[in-house]
């Protein structure tokens, strides 16, 4: 194997392409995962308020959040 410093870099930067596009590949599948997590909370987050404001307590008291009192 007597390559010159040339040849070397030549294959060290193509092996450094295919890491960071493979790098690249990764945050974005990320990326999306993650908008998808966000939609999802903000779906959630609605379908709570929307049934939150419904919700009555013991005394008729609209309840709003949990109070760790009571349980």
């Amino acid at each position: 194997m007597n390559q010159t410093k040339a040849e070397y870099y030549v294959e060290e930067n193509h092996s450094l392409n295919v890491q960071l596009e493979q790098a690249q590949r990764t945050i974005h599948s990320l990326n999306v995962q993650l908008t998808n997590k966000k939609l999802e909370i903000e779906s959630l987050k609605a379908l709570l308020a929307s049934q939150s404001a419904n919700a009555v307590g013991e005394r008729g008291d609209a309840c709003v959040s949990i109070d760790e009192g009571n349980l």
